[in-house]
């Protein structure tokens, strides 16, 4: 509940961010499409796609942390500023973050099981990487070690909220790419296009939600430890 009115508090904000970069995203992708054909190779085309939409990911995920970071701090950051943060903070997440979205793409399904649990492990590195600044290495020691008590609170929130949002939006594209097929369309239709970027955008809306409930752990670990360490002092 209080991860839910946050989100609808600050609703406003999270789509202005979430549009933001997304139809940069978007102009990007659809105006560099035409060039990528001419590279008969569709696993070079998969691989192109993938690092755009990742790299749309990480910008908008990190700039939506700096946001709930500020306003939980009381610091008021503008959608601009938040953006610009995120992009400052671009290079390291995309080395970091790639090899993992390359492995999810094209990886094994029976790797589903693990992954969820290392990404539960994992989750709290990349809220330590943008607001302590930590290198990857500790950030994911240090991530490993707090949520040790917390493992499947976090893999229910992932699974809750993730499962459906993806489902959702495979059918949706399945949907639509049938209906382009059905009336025959060799190429790609504007009005096609937009409406699988418009799924994108809801995907973009409901892994934002599953953010803020990870972040609120993250910060309720992170209290909770502060409070022992000062005990113990």
């Amino acid at each position: 509940n209080d991860s839910f009115s946050f989100f609808m508090l600050n609703f406003g904000r999270i789509i202005s961010i979430i549009l933001t970069v997304l139809i940069i995203q978007f102009c990007i992708s659809y105006f560099s499409s035409e060039y990528v054909k001419l590279v008969e190779s569709e696993l070079v085309n998969d691989i192109f796609f993938l690092l755009i939409k990742t790299s749309g990911f990480l910008i908008y995920s990190s700039a939506l942390v700096y946001l709930f970071d500020g306003i939980l701090t009381g610091v008021f950051l503008s959608s601009k500023n938040c953006i610009r943060k995120s992009i400052a903070s671009f290079p390291i997440l995309f080395v970091t973050f790639i090899p993992i979205a390359l492995g999810i793409s094209f990886g094994p399904p029976l790797l589903m099981m693990p992954g969820l649990f290392f990404a539960a492990r994992f989750s709290f590195a990349f809220f330590d990487m943008l607001l302590n600044s930590e290198n990857p290495y500790f950030a994911a020691k240090k991530s490993y070690r707090l949520t040790s008590g917390y493992t499947f609170q976090l893999i229910f929130c992932i699974i809750l909220i993730g499962f459906p949002t993806v489902f959702f939006k495979w059918i949706s594209q399945g949907l639509i790419i049938n209906h382009a097929m059905s009336l025959e369309a060799i190429e790609p239709k504007l009005l096609f296009y937009l409406a699988f970027r418009m799924i994108d955008v809801v995907f973009a809306v409901a892994t934002s939600y599953l953010l803020i409930l990870l972040f609120r752990i993250f910060c309720l670990v992170n209290e909770a430890q502060n409070n022992i360490y000062l005990k113990k002092t």
